[in-house]
């Protein structure tokens, strides 16, 4: 991946940023400034420049960008510079408002503030030590699969144990848009559940009994005991899956759900522990009320049953009892 530059109109070529690494992450480029991207996922992440932009007044000033990355040459191409953004001195890198991303929530350390999670996509779990002020990845060779390390779509802290963590993780970026599962099943998706101990320094898969897939939210029975957490998680195109002993074993639990491969995508837990799920629809044609559309479905005996319910009583049901 690179930029060429000719001076002749075009008869002659020369690499002037030549992207790329000779193996155990050894970059060939030596007149490029790297970023968190290529310090954490290496120059295969961005790609090639999708888009190059020479000054109209200096011809010694060029931008390039690609798939996360905006970088530039002052000096004509003889050095290169990323500038969506900085280290920050002793802590993380701090953006300069040019990222590339989506977001799917950030959650706070019950046990401390300035301890932040970010859920992402294409770039998974980013974590932060100083309250938000700087960010660095979170899934860097601490025992999270690396087929799963592309995104991240929830995060829960146990509240009543420092330092236990469960996350969501999967290779399939930007549920639930028709544009992932157009044309691929569900069934060749992969991710699972990681949890953590230490705070999220390191982590263990616990999600075997699932089997591979991309798991979009997990939700902790705040009054389960400590030791046996009972957990629910939503595995896109499998259902749900519930939990009594913290996450070592899984049963699915999509009695009443209707689809054979049905979209779960959240689950939240009201006041009085009934659990209220939603189901994505299968379709992006605007058609509503047919076989697929989305719905939202009610338990009253943790996840054993599920009863379809209408929007009106949906509305009504979150007015009175959700706890959000």
């Amino acid at each position: 991946h690179g930029v060429a530059k000719s001076e002749d109109y075009g008869k002659t070529w020369i690499l002037s940023w030549k992207d790329g690494h000779t193996g155990a992450g050894q970059f060939f480029t030596s007149n490029y400034t790297k970023g968190w991207i290529d310090d954490r996922f290496g120059p295969g992440w961005g790609e090639n420049p999708f888009s190059i932009a020479v000054s109209p007044v200096n011809p010694d000033i060029c931008f390039t960008t690609d798939f996360g990355r905006t970088i530039k040459t002052s000096d004509g191409g003889r050095t290169w510079e990323q500038v969506y953004t900085n280290r920050k001195a002793g802590g993380g890198w701090v953006s300069r408002g040019l990222d590339v991303t989506t977001g799917y929530n950030i959650i706070l350390d019950p046990f401390d503030d300035s301890h932040i999670f970010m859920a992402k996509t294409d770039i998974g779990l980013l974590v932060s030590n100083d309250g938000g002020e700087s960010w660095e990845s979170a899934t860097n060779e601490n025992g999270i699969p690396r087929k799963w390390v592309n995104s991240t779509y929830w995060l829960e802290f146990d509240r009543e144990v420092k330092g236990r963590i469960f996350a969501t993780m999967s290779s399939v970026h930007d549920l639930p848009r028709p544009k992932m599962w157009r044309r691929r099943g569900p069934d060749t998706f992969t991710g699972g559940i990681v949890v953590s101990s230490d705070g999220g320094k390191t982590w263990d898969p616990v999600s075997s009994d699932i089997g591979e897939a991309a798991i979009t939210h997990i939700l902790i029975d705040p009054e389960s005991k400590k030791d046996s957490r009972t957990l629910y998680a939503c595995a896109f195109g499998k259902g749900v899956f519930k939990s009594v002993d913290g996450g070592r074993s899984w049963i699915k639990k999509n009695s009443g759900i209707q689809g054979i491969e049905p979209f779960v995508w959240r689950i939240s837990r009201s006041k009085n522990g009934e659990l209220l799920l939603i189901v994505c629809r299968r379709s992006d044609n605007g058609s509503i009320g047919d076989e697929f559309d989305g719905a939202l479905y009610r338990s009253a005996d943790g996840a054993e049953s599920w009863q379809k319910i209408n929007l009106p009583e949906a509305i009504k049901y979150y007015h009175t009892s959700l706890d959000m």
